[in-house]
């Protein structure tokens, strides 16, 4: 529409509205502020409105491409009636006022990346927020007024022309983000099935390549595990220095840079995938390191992981969209091109440091941690014949139950809609922890379908609450306790950022059930961190009260809990499974290559192992009984599961995937904590 057009729209609503006495902010927001938007260049694709939703979020999500890709959003904005006064707080809460609405949606929301900026508007002042380098969120004087343009006091457009500026400047110092530059460029490159553009994307943000080295190698590429690559590109980067200043036979190593493009798979562009194609890389060099874009397009719709090898070690980014990276994904890759950019990095595995998921896992305990103990202290939260120890629980326990579902949620093995704020007032449900939850745990996932009975209060929620799968296992069984527990809504969805709920804390991050491999890190929360939350969460009552008196924070855990990390389990593994069958290995199997055959799924067999002598040792290591008699949350055994998958798929590629069998029939554990041996045999389940 033209400016005049809009303009006349404008000004009639305002008469209109005038005319009616109306302040409502649904009038507001359909009659000036939507037409505004729209002038602005967000159409209906490049908005998201979050107008129905709980938990007090805001209105507008604006983004520079179609918002069904997802953040960050170039713009968030938050809708008041007309008339508002935007620091006024209300009389209810002082610390809350239209103003530190903003500024919490520009600090908190998931899709709130460094250069979105924030507005606030009554449909005839608008507020424009910025963030600060140093973390801070600051707002433009004197605010934007297109009242007296509006009411018809003047024609001038300069108003509405400063607000298109405002924002034109967010999206411009977007632009000066390196990671964000660099995968805009390679967004492009993906578009034009060209991984050469993407390699040399890399090398327009990071200056990585001499001139004489810029040139990319294109082609096909079929790996030793015969995963198919459709095209690939490669290209020597920033120079490693060494510590004794000795060369290699190929001269001076270099941090390899890579794109691949992937034939596509109905899985996406999986783990195994991405690190496979790293370590190729990082092996053309010496001490070996890589940096790799690893993606696959169906259409119009594209995927993508940034991954980085060092050494044996990989660490890669969650799949993402290229044309509109996540938050995180930006500022990990980010970190990863200043780190390869630098003249002479001394050492490759620095590069890994950008997309360490260890803060990320500790940011998340904090806020768990915080959750669990403002409950525990709540009477209201219980009911009476609960207190004590008792009450932590039943809440860890609880806790421990909603992050496994919310896990099965993100893998679509559970409905998504049974966590939405919108299913309550959809059902008319006034209970969600006891209506929903609780249904959910012990009526559904604990009982099989044949005996299922429909909903007492809700039987039009059906569709939802039975696609849910019954769990073999007794980690929802109904305890006691679990009829005590006693919480309300806001403790799931909360408008508090001082006390979020636990679905707002959940949702801040990204989840799989794929758990990580040794040697391999991605920046995603997996069902592991079930088993090193609830050793962490055990002793916490007992810590609380130290910390109360004064304490440091270091307990010992009870019962001798203490959690295992993955790379010292994988390695136990190995070595126990090595020596059960190393009277039986083929001669041509070596003790290293024999411990690689359990612990590396990349490093092929050695050659020269005829098929006979192949299919010998895979029947005997299938013959294997592993039993685990303090087995925790099951790290020992998963440690175990993994290896035996990867030595039956070596020596029986054609065998199919033998996981299935391995669970039920050669892994056995027991534990003296019932909870903790019901997290390993979900964690086995999944």
């Amino acid at each position: 529409m033209t400016d005049e057009g809009v303009l006349a729209d404008l000004r009639k609503a305002q008469r209109d509205l005038d005319e009616t006495g109306s302040v409502s902010e649904a009038d507001t927001r359909q009659r000036l502020i939507g037409p505004v938007i729209e002038w602005l260049g967000y159409g209906v694709q490049h908005q998201r409105w979050e107008l129905g939703d709980a938990g007090n979020r805001p209105d507008y999500l604006l983004y520079a491409n179609p918002s069904a890709a997802g953040g960050p959003a170039q713009a968030i904005v938050e809708a008041k009636p007309r008339y508002t006064d935007f620091d006024q707080v209300t009389r209810t809460d002082r610390t809350a006022s239209p103003d530190r609405q903003i500024r919490r949606y520009l600090s908190d929301h998931a899709e709130s990346g460094p250069a979105t900026i924030g507005a606030l508007t009554d449909g005839l002042h608008w507020r424009i927020y910025r963030k600060e380098p140093g973390g801070g969120i600051a707002a433009d004087v004197p605010d934007i007024d297109i009242g007296p343009l509006v009411r018809g006091d003047h024609d001038s457009l300069e108003a509405l022309e400063n607000l298109r500026g405002a924002l034109a400047r967010g999206a411009a110092k977007a632009q000066g983000e390196a990671g964000e530059r660099a995968l805009r460029d390679i967004a492009t490159a993906v578009r034009k099935r060209n991984n050469g553009d993407a390699v040399r994307a890399l090398h327009a943000v990071t200056e990585l390549f001499d001139p004489i080295d810029a040139a990319t190698l294109t082609g096909r590429y079929r790996d030793g595990f015969l995963n198919d690559w459709k095209d690939h590109a490669h290209a020597g980067g920033a120079e490693i220095d060494q510590q004794d200043g000795q060369q290699n036979m190929f001269g001076t190593p270099r941090v390899r840079i890579a794109a691949v493009r992937l034939r596509y798979a109905a899985g996406g562009v999986g783990r195994e995938d991405a690190a496979r194609a790293a370590r190729i890389f990082a092996e053309q060099e010496e001490p070996g390191a890589a940096v790799t874009i690893v993606w696959q397009a169906k259409g119009k719709k594209a995927l993508a992981r940034l991954a980085v090898a060092a050494g044996r070690s990989v660490a890669m980014t969650q799949p993402f969209d290229p044309e509109l990276p996540p938050p995180a994904v930006r500022k990990a890759a980010e970190g990863v091109l200043k780190r390869s950019a630098a003249k002479r990095p001394e050492d490759p595995q620095r590069l890994l440091a950008a997309l360490n998921v260890l803060p990320l896992q500790r940011a998340f305990y904090k806020k768990v941690r915080g959750w669990i103990r403002r409950l525990r202290r709540s009477d209201a939260a219980f009911g009476p014949g609960i207190a004590g120890e008792d009450r932590h629980e039943v809440l860890l326990r609880h806790l421990i139950r909603v992050l496994f579902v919310w896990i099965m949620k993100e893998e679509g093995s559970v409905p998504a809609s049974l966590f939405e704020p919108g299913f309550l007032p959809k059902h008319n449900i006034e209970d969600y922890h006891g209506s929903v939850l609780r249904f959910l745990f012990h009526d559904r996932l604990n009982t099989i379908e044949a005996e299922r009975a429909p909903h007492p209060q809700y039987p039009d929620a059906a569709g939802d609450f039975d696609k849910a799968p019954f769990l073999n296992g007794s980690l929802f069984e109904e305890r006691p306790g679990d009829a005590e527990l006693l919480l309300t809504e806001s403790a799931y969805w909360s408008d508090d950022e001082r006390d979020p709920g636990l679905f707002d804390i959940l949702g801040h991050y990204h989840w799989t059930a794929d758990e990580q491999r040794p040697g391999e890190r991605e920046q995603t929360l997996d069902p592991e961190l079930l088993s090193n939350l609830f050793e962490q969460l055990l002793a916490d009552p007992k810590l609380e009260e130290k910390e109360r008196r004064g304490g440091s924070e270091t307990l010992k855990a009870p019962d001798g809990a203490y959690y295992t990390p993955t790379d010292v389990t994988a390695e136990m593994a190995a070595d126990a499974l090595a020596a059960a069958v190393r009277g039986r290995a083929p001669a041509g199997l070596g003790e290293e290559a024999l411990l690689d055959l359990f612990r590396d799924p990349d490093e092929p067999l050695p050659p020269g192992i005829g098929k006979q002598a192949r299919e010998r040792l895979a029947r005997r290591i299938a013959e294997l009984r592993v039993f685990d008699p303090a087995v925790g949350s099951g790290a020992f055994l998963l440690a175990v599961l993994q290896a035996l998958r990867t030595a039956l798929v070596k020596l029986w590629p054609r065998g199919g995937d033998p996981t299935r069998d391995i669970v039920t029939r050669q892994l056995t554990g027991q534990d003296i904590n019932p909870m903790a041996a019901q997290i390993a045999r979900l964690r086995l389940f999944v």
